[in-house]
Parts: C-alpha cells; structure tokens; sequence
C-alpha cells in the first residue's frame, strides 16, 4: 500500500521542499569543497601546499576557485546552508505532518539528502586536477569520490523517499483487517 498523502502538496509543502533542497545544494558545494582538501592532500602534497591546504594560508596561497568561489564565499554557503537547512528541514516535516503525511520526515531527509549530492557533484566538477596518479587502492577511493560520494548521498535519497512512498505501517494495518475472500473493508465500516 502506497503513503495516503503522497500525492497531496499543498503550496508550503513545495516552498519548503524547494528550499530544503537549495540549502542542501550549499551544504553538498561546502562539503566537496573540504573533500578536496583531503582529496590533494592524499594525491598530491606539492599542489596541496600550494592551495594552502596544508600548512596555512598565506599571500603566495593560490585560491582555487572551484566555478569561481572564493574561500569566503564558501564559508558563507556553509553558514547559508546549515541554518537554513535547519529550519526548512523542519518546515518541511510540520508541513507535511498537517497534511497527516505519516512518513514526513523521510520525506524530508530525501529531500536533503538529494540536494546535498546534487551540491557535492556539482562543485566537485570544479576541483582542481591532480597531476599524479593514486599510488595505492585508498588513494583511487579517495581520487574518485567526485563519482562515489554523489552516488551513495542518491541512493540514501532514493531509500528514504521509496520508504515515504511506500509507507509500510500502512500495508500492516490493512493486513489486519483485509480477510482472504471478503471484501476489502476496515473496522468503521468504509472501503
């Protein structure tokens, strides 16, 4: 049995949604970005303390400006994305819960959880290139999660939003009090 309320939005569900998955876009953005600090730091010590991802950052530091953002302008997207992750995942869960949604808050970590891996793919297109090739398998590992990383945020998106889809306490109930052979009614009376 499918969630009773899924395909119910009101226009607050949607508003929130939208910027639940926008905040998530900025926390996913911050987080490549210090995903590249560990990335060239196992890959490539000489470019990393030219980035000044080791060490400190000085005037001789070069800013690597993944799709133009500054290290400021990234500090700014970690501030933008985590309080106003937190308060549109919350508005999104009150929404959906006034609308009797019994799975509001899967409903609301896929929302994040989608918007966090479409944010870490997309600045993770801007890193910069490593000139050496990984030594070992944990450098490979670490070299690719441009690739891994997105698709592991999707998939946790794709099970929590089948589990709001799906909603299976819902499937248990009607269980009870669906007889083989009878017709399908429930214990007030309706169909």
């Amino acid at each position: 049995m499918a969630n009773p309320t899924r395909r119910t939005h009101t226009p607050g569900t949607i508003i929130a949604t939208m910027l639940l998955v926008i905040c998530g876009a900025l926390l996913g953005a911050w987080l490549a970005s210090l995903y590249d600090v560990f990335r060239v730091g196992a890959l490539d010590n000489a470019l990393a303390n030219q980035l000044g991802y080791i060490g400190e950052i000085t005037d001789a530091s070069i800013d690597p400006l993944p799709h133009g953002i500054p290290r400021g302008g990234l500090i700014v997207m970690l501030l933008v994305g985590l309080v106003g992750g937190l308060i549109t995942y919350a508005v999104t869960a009150v929404s959906r819960r006034s609308i009797n949604d019994p799975e509001a808050v899967a409903y609301a970590c896929g929302a994040v959880a989608l918007g966090i891996g479409a944010g870490f793919g997309w600045l993770s297109t801007g890193w910069p290139t490593v000139e050496h090739e990984p030594e070992n398998g944990f450098a490979a590992f670490i070299g690719f999660g441009n690739i891994w990383v997105p698709v592991v945020l999707a998939g946790i998106a794709a099970l929590c939003l089948l589990v709001w889809w799906v909603h299976p306490e819902t499937d248990e109930k009607q269980d009870e009090t669906t007889t083989p052979g009878a017709p399908n009614t429930h214990a007030d009376g309706t169909s």
